[in-house]
């Protein structure tokens, strides 16, 4: 895209300025963002750091509070490369984008009756109802060692210190929740989608097995989970 920009000194000279966005991997506080975004401005090129993604959360509180245009996500990158991938199923299942990529299978959302709205729990049957679907990830925050994609339940008469992360495959009868948090969350563009990144940047973390790595696993360097953080990268550019 392009904007277009005045220049300095009052004069009404005006230029064209490229605007690329970026999504920044492996992000820590953001210096190598903000330093690639300011060499691109003496190019002509206005870089804008739309999505960041990094595994540290003091970091990424960092990042947010420097950068509050920035989509940042506390996961590992792996989970985050599954994570968009899934979200264009879900907006292919929302009718928000034509894509090749085929509807969730967990998600149907034809119908626009839900005949009920909630779960059962396994415990004495009481029925949960959804009052709001809150955010999205992929992986494991169950701790149940199943990685999948999951929604974060505000639930129905209960407050925050309640709200739980449950599997899609769980969520059936609240498709209208799910379709509301879709279309409100594609409008803030939380998430990339294809053709909507210009540019990647960033790089692994300085892998286990390298005796100048601080942070690795000395008694067993070849088990540090870092090591696989090379892998990701590289999956991260073959899509």
């Amino acid at each position: 895209m392009e904007c277009v920009i005045s220049r300095l000194n009052g004069s009404t000279e005006q230029r064209t300025l490229w605007c690329d966005v970026q999504w920044f991997m492996y992000s820590g506080c953001g210096a190598m963002s903000t330093g690639l975004c300011l060499g691109a401005a003496n190019y002509g090129v206005k870089l804008v750091t739309k999505w960041a993604v990094d595994f540290n959360s003091e970091a990424c509180d960092s990042l947010r509070w420097n950068h509050p245009e920035t989509q940042v996500r506390n996961e590992a990158a792996q989970d985050f490369l599954c994570l968009f991938k899934e979200w264009e199923h879900l907006c292919v299942s929302s009718s928000l984008i034509t894509s090749n990529s085929t509807p969730h299978p967990c998600l149907n959302i034809c119908n626009e009756e839900e005949e009920e709205e909630g779960t059962t729990s396994d415990t004495e049957n009481e029925v949960y109802e959804v009052e709001q679907v809150l955010e999205v990830c992929f992986g494991d925050p169950k701790k149940t060692a199943k990685s999948g994609l999951h929604f974060k339940i505000r639930w129905k008469g209960y407050g925050e210190a309640d709200d739980t992360w449950e599997p899609i495959e769980g969520l059936s009868g609240c498709e209208q929740k799910m379709k509301e948090f879709i279309e409100n969350r594609f409008k803030a563009s939380i998430l990339p989608l294809p053709g909507s990144v210009d540019v990647v940047c960033g790089g692994p973390p300085c892998q286990g097995i390298s005796g100048f790595n601080r942070f690795r696993n000395s008694e067993n360097p070849l088990e540090d989970p870092k090591n696989k953080q090379l892998e990701a990268a590289c999956r991260y550019k073959n899509g």
